[in-house]
């Protein structure tokens, strides 16, 4: 069989079969001739998902295929930035925009980088078809299309589409059929376009992927195990010891430790595992103590690696970002609990249709511990910054466990200091405000930034005033210690400013956060994880191992 545009064609009978109706049994055997001159960080998905029949199997190996390749392309861009400075770091530019996304990076996140990256490409680069590939080729299916709806999107945007199929609960085959009959012919259509990624022999300007070890250097070629490389033959580069590298005449970019080749070696409740043969490993995501890999075309999806955390660290200097961010700010963390949040898309759509059209007041969010209020919390602070010349962000988050800043004083400290910087933007004060140290003066200085902010005026005789929005999580945590900071913020309500706060309801907080008083977004709190949330938490967080779990999925009447 044969696909065309909109229908699929036996090449035997020349019968046509439109859209998604084709049955699986009469396509035709995969080729892989053409994935042979890949590097087997690419070739290998590839195959995977060109050898798979089942429909809602086959969708899901399109996607891996698309952001394997995002990936792949990110990292030998960030490898070409790293070519441009004397001492193989990356510029500082490129830095400030990664590392606050490096450690936990989704499909959206990859291709964000990507575009970032494409654009500041160094002038003498070792593959410079590269970007006009990215620009032309794979970002105008991988831009925002939510003007289009989100089905539309989804035929429009790969993204879109793959989160759809991973969020929105299980798919039906027909359902995989068309997205597949919209996507299957743009990812093929993909492979023309990264010959510049071909190891063909002896053509000119061939690239070719290397694992430099120490008993050799070795291809990493299409799907076949590594061929040995004559040392001498790429000696005159100097390649780095242990690294994986892209290779072009004389010159190359590094891809370690992002992708890696070997064992991969898994922590599981049984002890540890490890893959019966060696794999190409690409960075998945970074955790405290080691950095998590998905191993393609193994039996172990998932790698872990405790040794390359350090270089991983000093080459997007985590730990200086962490050093040097102010301690009283939950940015960071925000930022990464967002990115970390996985479904709830019904209760993020609930809580910002209530938060944006909430003018003042105080809203609740309440649940049983682990529910996942931080969460939600953490990704409509993110959502919800919004324009700063209509709304004032700040957010707070109280933990008991460190004491620093589960207290009143080191919320209004930073509150002040947020409210003065952006009332002084819209000189509505004529001097930045520095914190009182005195608890008294520092609570009547909150309140008066607070009146200022109250009494800004509408831009226009059609818009609405500049709001203030306040995010508090963990109000039990200070509850405990300081009940009557909760009763405070009803005090404090005023014209333009809304409070948004969450919590258990304990510690006597269900006697404060009456309905009453203040609007509860969910209604009884918030609710459990729906089953579609929870599978697209075990899809979105086991790399490669979801398919063992897709493979569970039955429709209805199928045994």
């Amino acid at each position: 069989m044969s696909r065309g545009k909109t229908f699929w064609t036996c090449l035997d009978c020349g019968h046509q079969v439109h859209d998604g109706t084709i049955p699986e049994a009469t396509l035709t055997a995969p080729t892989s001739g053409d994935l042979d001159s890949l590097p087997n960080v690419l070739a290998l998905p590839w195959w995977e998902y060109r050898r798979e029949t089942h429909p809602v199997m086959r969708l899901h190996r399109l996607c891996d295929v698309a952001e394997i390749l995002t990936r792949l392309l990110t990292i030998i861009t960030l490898g070409e930035a790293r070519r441009s400075t004397p001492d193989a770091t990356l510029p500082e530019d490129i830095l400030n925009f990664l590392r606050s996304h490096i450690e936990r990076p989704t499909f959206g996140t990859w291709r964000n980088m990507l575009k970032s990256l494409a654009t500041h490409l160094p002038r003498d680069p070792v593959l410079p078809e590269l970007r006009d590939f990215v620009v032309n080729e794979m970002f105008p299916r991988m831009e925002s299309q939510d003007a289009h709806g989100e089905e539309e999107s989804c035929r429009k945007n790969i993204v879109a589409m793959r989160n759809a199929a991973v969020h929105g609960g299980p798919l039906s085959r027909n359902a995989a059929k068309e997205y597949l009959m919209a996507w299957e012919p743009w990812l093929e259509g993909l492979r023309p376009g990264i010959a510049f990624l071909d190891a063909a022999a002896g053509r000119p300007g061939s690239s070719a992927i290397y694992l430099v070890g120490e008993s050799g250097i070795q291809h990493l070629l299409g799907l076949a195990p590594p061929k040995l490389v004559a040392k001498e033959d790429l000696a005159d580069l100097l390649l780095p010891l242990g690294h994986v590298v892209l290779v072009r005449g004389t010159g190359w970019v590094d891809l370690w430790p992002l992708v890696d080749y070997g064992t991969a070696v898994t922590h599981t409740i049984e002890g540890m595992r490890r893959s019966s043969d060696c794999s190409p490993q690409v960075y998945f995501r970074g955790e405290p103590d080691r950095l998590l890999y998905a191993a393609l075309a193994g039996d172990v999806p998932i790698g872990e690696r405790s040794d390359v955390l350090d270089s991983f660290q000093k080459l997007f200097r985590i730990q200086e970002r962490i050093n040097t961010a102010p301690p009283d700010d939950y940015e960071r963390e925000i930022a990464a609990d967002s990115e970390s949040l996985v479904g709830r898309k019904k209760e993020i759509e609930q809580a910002k249709a209530e938060i944006k059209e909430t003018q003042q007041g105080v809203l609740w969010i309440s649940g049983p511990g682990g529910i996942g209020k931080s969460f939600i919390i953490a990704r409509l602070a993110q959502d919800l910054r919004g324009d700063s010349r209509k709304t004032c962000r700040i957010v707070w988050r109280f933990q008991s466990s460190d004491q620093r800043r589960c207290n009143r004083l080191a919320f209004l400290q930073h509150a002040v200091t947020r409210l003065s910087s952006w009332l002084w933007e819209k000189k509505a004060i004529s001097e930045i405000e520095l914190p009182e140290r005195d608890p008294a003066k520092l609570e009547k200085q909150f309140t008066e930034l607070l009146d200022r902010a109250a009494a800004l005026p509408a831009p226009s005789s059609t818009g609405r005033p500049p709001r203030v929005l306040i995010v508090l999580d963990g109000l039990d945590e200070i509850a405990r210690q300081d009940l009557s900071f909760a009763n405070r913020l009803f005090e404090l309500q005023r014209p333009n400013i809304v409070w948004l706060c969450a919590g258990r309801a304990e510690s006597g907080l269900e006697d404060i956060f009456t309905p009453d008083r203040s609007r509860h977004i969910f209604e009884g709190g918030l609710p459990p994880m729906t089953p579609d949330d929870i599978r697209a938490m075990l899809l979105e967080g086991s790399g490669l191992l979801k398919y063992e779990f897709l493979a569970m999925d039955r429709e209805t009447g199928q045994p």
